[in-house]
């Protein structure tokens, strides 16, 4: 069973999967985004992988500010 419901389940994530995400969604927002200028809005649980991947690591590789919202 999967999904939000049900018994949890994991999937190991290798650093390359990490890399390699936070690299896809930097070239995906290249034309709109300046290195060093940048501020992240994290509103969601950095241990949830997609905002690990897009808030935390993309804010580290852009150098960017990276406010984090404590309660969501």
């Amino acid at each position: 069973m999967g999904g939000t419901s049900g018994q949890r389940m994991g999937v190991e994530l290798t650093h390359f999967n990490l890399v390699a995400n936070v690299i896809q969604n930097q070239s995906f927002l290249q034309s709109r985004i300046q290195f060093g200028e940048e501020v992240i809005m994290t509103a969601s649980p950095l241990y949830h992988v997609y905002m690990m991947t897009i808030t935390m690591n993309l804010a580290i590789m852009l150098g960017a500010a990276n406010v984090i919202v404590p309660v969501f």
